[in-house]
């Protein structure tokens, strides 16, 4: 069975901090936010699951899934591009970068493309406008560099 992707965000930063990125303007690079939160949760490995729970939120998506072999099938490597918070070998909870992102929306994408092939014109279009409204909610999440995924 494939194990699943697992979407979440971040609740610790503030609105005014969120709304300085706006998709055009990023005050932070991905990197030195990622190095930040890893020093914020660093000693923290054996409460790991109380802190997801308090300080990160999952990501409701109405139609999307997204499979960890779908990933490997694009990038071998993966394992290597995974900016865990913890330690992997108790939570494999990673900051989304930009690697991953890329090779999420090729995923992404593709499913688009299956979704327009399906006979049920109607329900081919209702499907892929869900996709698309699930793209738009994790690219937000993802400009504002709070997006997360977890792999069960």
């Amino acid at each position: 069975m494939s194990q699943a992707i697992q979407f979440y965000t971040i609740k610790i930063f503030s609105e005014k901090f969120l709304s300085e990125f706006d998709g055009n303007t990023s005050p932070f690079s991905s990197k030195s936010i990622y190095e930040c939160l890893k020093g914020l949760f660093q000693g923290t490995e054996t409460k790991s699951q109380e802190y997801v729970e308090k300080y990160f939120e999952a990501v409701e998506l109405g139609y999307l899934e997204i499979y960890l072999s779908e990933l490997e099938k694009i990038d071998p490597d993966l394992d290597q591009k995974y900016q865990y918070i913890f330690d992997p070998k108790s939570d494999p909870f990673s900051f989304i970068n930009e690697k991953l992102w890329s090779n999420l929306e090729k995923i992404i994408f593709d499913k688009t493309k299956q979704c327009l092939s399906d006979n049920d014109k109607s329900e081919s279009l209702k499907n892929n406008l869900e996709i698309s409204q699930d793209y738009k909610k994790l690219l937000d999440l993802f400009q504002k560099r709070i997006l997360f995924m977890a792999i069960f």
